[in-house]
């Protein structure tokens, strides 16, 4: 972030793609800011930039199947997101890299709102 300050880029240029353990594998969600919503990534990334006013895309990798989140401790959930996917989830995340590289097309022509309406309805 030190990047981001020293080249004075405005923060709501800044753009943050991330994964996210609570939206299934392979969904989108387009925000244009908020809080990290447990995401300790973008916990940091808000603490360094001192606001949370920046847009966000969010990729689920979901959680494996018969696991509530009660059952879930920091450390499981840490192995999970840096292990790897199987075959079949692989290729839904292929096709999710695929749809990100539109909705951050469609960010640069038409804005964050725009990719909102477009993304943040497809199932």
């Amino acid at each position: 972030m030190a990047l981001v300050h020293s080249l004075r880029i405005p923060v709501g240029s800044l753009l943050v793609v991330h994964d996210d353990a609570d939206l299934p594998l392979g969904r989108l969600r387009v925000r244009a800011s908020g809080g990290p919503g447990g995401h300790n990534g973008v916990r940091s990334i808000i603490e360094s930039l001192g606001t949370d006013r920046f847009p966000r895309v969010r990729v689920g990798i979901g959680r494996p199947s018969g696991s509530g989140s009660a059952r879930w401790s920091e450390d499981s959930l840490i192995d999970y997101v840096l292990g790897r996917f199987s075959p079949d989830e692989e290729a839904v995340i292929q096709e999710a890299i695929v749809r990100v590289s539109e909705v951050l097309d469609c960010i640069v022509a038409d804005g964050v709102d725009a990719a909102m309406n477009r993304f943040n309805s497809v199932v």
